[in-house]
């Protein structure tokens, strides 16, 4: 006779059961609208949780309030046991939470190698050395060769690498990717696909908003839906793709968030 199944299954280590990061019954309201409505999550180290929902859906205004760029109305939020509710972006950053927007924010007329350096030192405060990771990163990012070109003459592509490697050049617990795979080419994205994994394989967690589908439902250990602020689903990727409440909502709607 078999063990039971709950004897047979994998031993999670420690480190895959820490919480590294809550969302406690988090709201927001901009007038009369409730942008996000008592929405909870948790994310462990390692772990890619992709986030999806149609247009307006709250994905946005969700992950400004875990980065600190909008208040919270109420809830919690905790990052590595602390509480970093409206404690503002510039906290929340130098605490180990970053991001990357749809549009990127590279500082355009800084070369490639110094805006890496600018988030290297958000930890490292000597500056030969934050020279010296930035370069390893400027490397592990494809960018080593444009490390010295401005990053407004960068390709669509060299500059969401750019605005992705900033983010990791902060030493972060959780990254947020917002679009990054946007105006792509399928190997491109193969490309970004296997980045993320390998820096989610050293520790980081990563929480993913994309438009493709396909790359949603590839990367993602968990998957989180919101609509109309609220949060009406979360399970794998199997899970989703086939819970008539999501279908409904927003997969049966095509291939567009």
């Amino acid at each position: 006779m078999g063990l039971p199944v709950s004897l047979n299954a994998p031993v999670k280590s420690r480190k895959e059961m820490i919480s590294l990061l809550q969302i406690n019954n988090v709201s927001k309201t901009f007038g009369g609208l409730k942008a996000v409505n008592d929405v909870s999550m948790e994310m462990r180290p390692q772990e890619i949780i992709g986030l999806i929902g149609p247009n307006g859906a709250g994905k946005t205004t969700l992950t400004n309030l875990i980065c600190g760029f909008h208040s919270v109305d109420q809830g919690h939020i905790i990052l590595n046991d602390q509480d970093i509710t409206n404690k503002g972006a510039d906290f929340t950053s130098k605490q180990g939470l970053t991001r990357t927007f749809q549009v990127e924010k590279s500082f355009k007329d800084l070369t490639a190698l110094d805006n890496i350096i600018i988030g290297v030192l958000m930890h490292e405060q000597n500056v030969n050395v934050a020279k010296e990771k930035a370069e390893a990163i400027a490397n592990k990012f494809d960018l080593y060769k444009q490390k010295t070109v401005l990053a407004r003459n960068l390709t669509i592509q060299s500059r969401k690498l750019l605005e992705f490697a900033r983010a990791y050049a902060t030493n972060p617990k959780v990254i947020i990717l917002d679009e990054v795979m946007a105006g792509l080419t399928s190997k491109e994205i193969d490309e970004q696909l296997e980045l993320i994994q390998e820096i989610a394989s050293e520790g980081t967690a990563f929480l993913v908003i994309e438009h493709i589908m396909h790359v949603i439902m590839s990367i993602s250990q968990r998957i989180i839906v919101l609509q109309e602020g609220k949060k009406i689903a979360e399970g794998t990727p199997q899970d989703i793709s086939s819970d008539p409440v999501v279908i409904e909502a927003y997969l049966g709607k095509g291939d567009e968030a």
